[in-house]
């Protein structure tokens, strides 16, 4: 048993070593704190969602003759730029439309949405297929899934979206693969 100086030099070392203790708790809990404010967008922070790769292909059945099939490159496509903080858009809607044989046309829809906390863009997109007599026909023939998903400022994600003619029942079809990405604005 140690005599009254040890015991009182460990008490003061006990102290020591709880007091130490707690400091480092509190700069580890003021660290996550500082981590989630970093995780909101900043007021001069957005990103443009862009497609990196993609392409869009639609088939226009034919009954007399071979089926026109046309294949759009995709990369490099816009969607919109979003941000947590004016100036920049809170959310956008944008609709990439293509047409094969004269008479098929394939629109992807993106829609967007920015999440201040934590900083995200959520995103949905889909592709419809109209089919009459000219690529402006009005009569809205397939539609894929709508799919619901989010980007993280630097990240990219790869989505698949296919449709065929439900109406008529024909070989017509438009398939749409993006790889979105979110590309932080510096």
């Amino acid at each position: 048993m140690p005599d009254g100086a040890a015991a009182a030099s460990m008490r003061a070392m006990n102290k020591l070593i709880t007091g130490l203790l707690a400091t480092v708790a509190l700069f580890g809990a003021g660290t996550a704190t500082a981590s989630a404010q970093m995780s909101e967008w900043g007021e001069d922070e957005a990103v443009n969602v862009v497609a990196t790769s993609g392409s869009m292909k639609i088939v226009d059945e034919e009954t007399f003759g071979a089926n026109e099939v046309k294949t759009f490159n995709l990369a490099g496509t816009k969607f919109g730029t979003i941000g947590g903080w004016s100036p920049w858009p809170r959310a956008f809607n944008t609709t990439i439309s293509r047409c094969a044989g004269g008479e098929v046309r394939g629109e992807l829809h993106v829609k967007a949405d920015a999440q201040t906390s934590p900083r995200t863009v959520w995103l949905e997109a889909y592709v419809y297929l109209y089919e009459g007599t000219s690529c402006s026909t009005t009569d809205f023939d397939g539609y894929s899934e709508h799919l619901h998903f989010h980007l993280d400022p630097g990240q990219s994600i790869t989505k698949t979206f296919k449709t065929t003619n439900m109406a008529e029942g024909a070989g017509d079809s438009v398939t749409a693969t993006v790889t979105f990405s979110a590309q932080p604005i510096l």
